[in-house]
């Protein structure tokens, strides 16, 4: 851990991270209580991890290694809610437990609206309605509209905000639509099509999207009626439904067929790790 800890993120450390062995004075202890530290962690070190890395980090840090980490994310809100939702849900609570109702907000609406909830849902009962009173009113309206689902079903794996258009706009359209929207889910794999009541009518590919001419309509292009589930369906039948036909996103909708959200593979993966190797992991690790 502590070499691991130590080649992290050292200022004029060599850029050739497969050497076995770097000299001792270009590195930079990770943490500000190591005794020959000379500044505080920065977040410039931490992000050059990956949110799982500094997660695994954050895991297995004492207490006081945990305050500084988490400390240092505070300057990047981004990153900082990337990280909590990839920790376990005894270490979100740690994370979480003696910040105020409005930063927990904060941290809430820069979250993914599936980790939100679960975050949420985690606290003690008294506060999750006095902090869901500060979170913006944007974040707060679709955070509300999982609540009223079971965790490990279809509708609170979700991600609501997903790319959907009429069967008549066009490739170009879309395209452009996506470009400019800030907010989609980072495993967006396509868009959906819907037809003229709003209903779910095919699926375009993003690699299909991009090669078609501006002008052709989403429509004649589509994979006509892809799969879906609705909000109550469990977690088997969403993985199965995904695996059956190799999909990365699932559509779930409505009984009118309206699409609700999509619930994408890294919404059921890490449901799908057995507890035990997580451990096993860290023990691959030390080695």
């Amino acid at each position: 851990r502590l070499r691991q800890k130590l080649h992290l993120a050292g200022a004029d450390a060599a850029d050739d991270t497969s050497a076995d062995f770097v000299p001792w004075h270009s590195l930079e202890p990770f943490v500000a209580h190591v005794p020959t530290a000379r500044k505080r962690l920065q977040v410039r070190a931490l992000r050059k991890l990956h949110p799982a890395q500094i997660a695994d980090l954050l895991e297995a840090a004492s207490a006081e290694e945990g305050r500084e980490i988490l400390g240092a994310l505070e300057a990047d809100p981004a990153l900082e809610a990337d990280v909590i939702e990839e920790l376990d849900t005894s270490h979100r609570l740690g994370a979480v437990r003696d910040r105020s109702d409005e930063e927990i907000a904060e941290l809430l609406a820069e979250m993914a609206p599936d980790d939100a909830v679960d975050l949420l849902g985690a606290l003690e009962q008294e506060r999750r309605e006095k902090v869901l009173e500060h979170v913006p009113g944007q974040a707060r309206a679709t955070i509300q509209s999982l609540l009223g689902y079971h965790p490990d079903t279809a509708g609170g794996l979700m991600t609501p905000k997903v790319p959907c258009f009429p069967g008549s706009e066009t490739a170009g359209e879309a395209c452009a639509a996506i470009a400019a929207e800030r907010d989609l889910p980072g495993s967006l794999s396509g868009v959906f099509v819907l037809d003229g009541s709003g209903a779910l009518h095919g699926y375009v590919p993003l690699a299909r999207l991009a090669a078609q001419p501006d002008a052709s309509p989403l429509g004649e292009v589509a994979e006509l009626d892809p799969p879906s589930v609705g909000p109550n369906a469990d977690l088997v039948e969403v993985v199965v439904t995904m695996a059956d036909y190799n999909l990365s996103a699932l559509a779930v909708v409505d009984e009118e067929g309206h699409v609700l959200g999509a619930v994408t593979v890294d919404d059921v993966l890490p449901r799908l790790i057995p507890a035990g190797w997580r451990r096993r992991m860290d023990v691959l690790r030390e080695v």
